[in-house]
């Protein structure tokens, strides 16, 4: 004991606290409490794997009723045709909808590239300058007053007219 002047009663000083330390008993508890943690997060997961098995099937996509003509004859386009075609093949089908797309990989990279060459023209724009690039007439009464003729926004602006041909012919 220290006695402090002005306390009336002595100052105590542990050496030993009153925990009893780490109990095999506590242990066990804190190891049963994380083994059904563990279980109780598995059933969930099968339970949700179970249950997006039945959101999916409750819910109708147009993936679920497409049919995909690997290697048609080049002229089959028409839809009216397919729906002859596939009414004529296969008894008891009934046809809503008949929708022919054809393998336009190389039209849809013109399309992005034109996409970003519009977005590249825009970002050139003097700040406060309004033109509405998907207007071509207006772009280009706006390219022929550039006073620098063989500047970027020109080059982008040969490349967006290159295009539009492009995609009209594709």
């Amino acid at each position: 004991d220290v006695t402090v002047p002005g306390m009336s009663q002595p100052l105590v000083f542990a050496l030993r606290g009153k925990c009893e330390g780490a109990l095999f008993r506590v242990g066990m508890v804190n190891f049963a409490t994380t083994i059904i943690i563990i279980i109780g997060m598995l059933i969930t997961g099968f339970y949700l794997k179970k249950m997006e098995v039945q959101f999916d099937e409750d819910e109708q996509t147009a993936q679920d009723y497409s049919v995909e003509v690997k290697n048609p004859p080049k002229d089959a386009t028409d839809p009216e045709e397919w729906k002859a075609f596939i009414k004529k093949n296969i008894p008891g089908v009934h046809i809503t909808c008949c929708t022919v797309v054809l393998d336009n990989c190389d039209l849809l990279r013109m399309l992005v590239k034109r996409r970003e060459v519009l977005k590249d023209i825009e970002k050139m724009l003097p700040e406060g300058e309004t033109v509405d690039v998907l207007d071509v007439d207006a772009l280009t009464i706006f390219v022929d007053n550039l006073e620098d003729k063989t500047s970027e926004m020109e080059k982008k602006y040969e490349t967006l007219l290159d295009l539009n041909e492009k995609i009209v012919e594709e």
